[in-house]
């Protein structure tokens, strides 16, 4: 009967040689490079994230502004028309003096150097010192009606979006601003002809091509100028529109 054979001792875990050693470096390694580039495309995506938290509010801001304006512009409209509809004429003020068949448009703020205080004046029932006086209606008002009451600019350094106030270091006390800072524009039919032809457009001018209402309002814009360099100063030059916010279309 042969001895039994003693015990042999279990193998040791083999070493890894040369080709095993660089398999092993090189699946580290595309580890660690698609590591890096899920780091990388999260900087990127938070970058872009950033550019557009940072550009949405101001475009979202922009597009709240114009829908404003266009909203004022409406109800100066309706105000103005509410008067015209009590009175049988339009809130011209001194300048309504000589009105009548064929006497030109007339223009107030939008630049025009005519500030639309006068107008809103008479539609607010304010008299010459910007104060609504105790029972004595603006001359121009006599019913004492408000037909318009627009709330005040907040910021008196910069008036806005409202009426400025007395103390405002810009604007005429009074005046109606567009959400740029602006004076509304505001030009009626004084010639009672139901149409306004001499509008600061070029393309909006002259019979052919005026409106047909008998009140125009328009905001000039976050450029404030009328029209822009872009149409030449038109509100609409081929395809290209300017930014101006307009009552007519």
């Amino acid at each position: 009967m042969s001895p039994e054979p003693f015990p042999q001792p279990p193998p040791s875990p083999a070493t890894p040689g040369p080709k095993q050693g660089k398999a092993f470096v090189s699946i580290v390694g595309q580890i660690l490079r698609g590591f890096g580039w899920a780091v990388f495309g999260c900087w990127v995506l938070f970058m872009v994230l950033q550019i557009l938290s940072a550009f949405l509010p101001r475009h979202a801001s922009e597009t709240a502004r114009k829908a404003q304006a266009k909203s004022d512009c409406a109800q100066i409209c309706t105000a103005i028309n509410a008067y015209h509809t009590e009175y049988g004429h339009y809130p011209l003020g001194a300048q309504g003096e000589s009105a009548g068949d064929g006497h030109p448009d007339i223009l107030f703020g939008g630049a025009s150097g005519n500030s639309n205080t006068a107008v809103f004046d008479i539609l607010r029932n304010i008299d010459s010192t910007g104060k609504t006086p105790a029972g004595q209606p603006n001359k121009d008002n006599p019913r004492a009606i408000v037909f318009f009451d627009g709330k005040t600019a907040s910021d008196p350094s910069a008036p806005r979006a409202g009426f400025v106030p007395e103390g405002a270091k810009k604007g005429t006390v009074g005046a109606y601003m567009d959400p740029w800072g602006y004076e509304y524009g505001i030009i009626m039919d004084a010639g009672n002809k139901n149409q306004i032809t001499n509008l600061p457009y070029a393309d909006f001018q002259g019979p052919a091509n005026g409106p047909h209402v008998p009140v125009a309002v328009f905001s000039l814009g976050k450029d404030g100028v009328v029209g822009s360099k872009s149409t030449n100063y038109r509100y609409r030059l081929g395809d290209t529109f300017s930014d101006d916010i307009i009552s007519w279309q």
